[in-house]
C-alpha cells in the first residue's frame, strides 16, 4: 500500500473501513493470537487504544487490486463485508 501511496494511488477508501474488535483480529490472524493479547504488541501494530479499530485487512488490498488498472488509479476501493477474504465471501462474523 505504501508503494501505491507514493505513486499517488489510494488503493483503499479508508473512510469506509469497518472497525474490528480484538476477538475478530485473533480469529483472522490466529498465528499471532497470543501476541495480540499483549498491549505492547497491539501498540506497535497501531491498535493500542480502545476496543475496536479500523484495520485494513489483507483481503481488502487483494480485492482492491482485482479491478482494471484505470479503476485502481482513479477510485479507491470501498471494502464491504466479506472482503476480508479473496475472493469475497459472505461474512457472518460479528465485527464490532
Amino acid at each position: 500500500m505504501s508503494a501505491y501511496h507514493e505513486a499517488n494511488i489510494e488503493l483503499i477508501d479508508q473512510e469506509n473501513v469497518t472497525s474490528v474488535n480484538l476477538e475478530y483480529l485473533k480469529r483472522a490472524y490466529d498465528h499471532v493470537r497470543n501476541r495480540l493479547d499483549r498491549t505492547k504488541f497491539r501498540r506497535k501494530m497501531g491498535i493500542g487504544r480502545g476496543d475496536s479499530w479500523p484495520v485494513i485487512m489483507a483481503g481488502y488490498v487483494v480485492n482492491s487490486l482485482n479491478r482494471s488498472a484505470d479503476e485502481i488509479r482513479m477510485t479507491p476501493y470501498a471494502p464491504r463485508s466479506g472482503d476480508e477474504y479473496f475472493p469475497t465471501q459472505a461474512n457472518d462474523a460479528d465485527q464490532a
